[in-house]
């Protein structure tokens, strides 16, 4: 297997890290925005020994927990990486995860996890918000969301689903008020 090769793939589990595993020819492969039970045309993106790493081209059949995410920035937004399964889906794939990795951190065979309790909402729930803030280099315009994945690229977020429209409305305040104040996003490459 070489990188850019197209293959079909089955995604049988989430990782801790939210990217759909599957398998192919005893190579693992990770795979951003793959629900388990996808079946994927993948391109291989990035090739290890003893893993790899792929880019959906194509859903070949969706998994029965796949669903539509509610927010349309989903796709690039670093915020909330898997929108697009079920909810109670997600708590069970969670469960999951905790018991893999505590098995692992303990080298056990088994480990008892209790179910997760499911919040009582889906959106406007988070309440902790922070955001990265910069500038434009022309327009000088603030730019305020959260980094697309893998990246320090600002998503500029006029209204985030998961979060109280109160919040919303204060990184609005801050975007049209910093320059009355003086105020300007923050510089990574000057660290000021």
């Amino acid at each position: 297997m070489r990188v850019l090769d197209e293959i079909e793939v089955n995604i049988e589990k989430l990782s801790n890290l939210g990217f759909g595993i599957a398998k192919h020819e005893g190579l693992v492969i990770f795979v951003e925005n793959a629900c388990p039970g996808d079946k994927l045309k993948i391109k291989i993106t990035k090739l290890n020994k003893n893993w790899a790493n792929g880019q959906i081209l194509e859903i070949v059949e969706k998994s029965s927990h796949r669903v539509e995410p509610f927010c349309a920035m989903q796709n690039v937004c670093g915020g909330c990486q898997l929108q697009f399964i079920d909810y109670d889906y997600q708590l069970e794939l969670k469960k999951v995860i905790i018991e893999d990795a505590l098995k692992s951190i303990g080298n056990l065979e088994e480990v008892e996890v209790r179910n997760p309790i499911p919040s009582p909402e889906n959106k406007h729930y988070r309440h902790k918000v922070q955001y990265p803030i910069a500038q434009t280099k022309v327009s000088r315009r603030i730019l305020a969301g959260y980094y697309k994945p893998k990246s320090h690229e600002i998503v500029n977020i006029k209204h985030c689903p998961i979060q109280p429209e109160i919040c919303d409305n204060i990184i609005e305040l801050i975007r049209n008020t910093s320059f009355d104040y003086g105020i300007a996003g923050y510089d990574e490459k000057k660290h000021a």
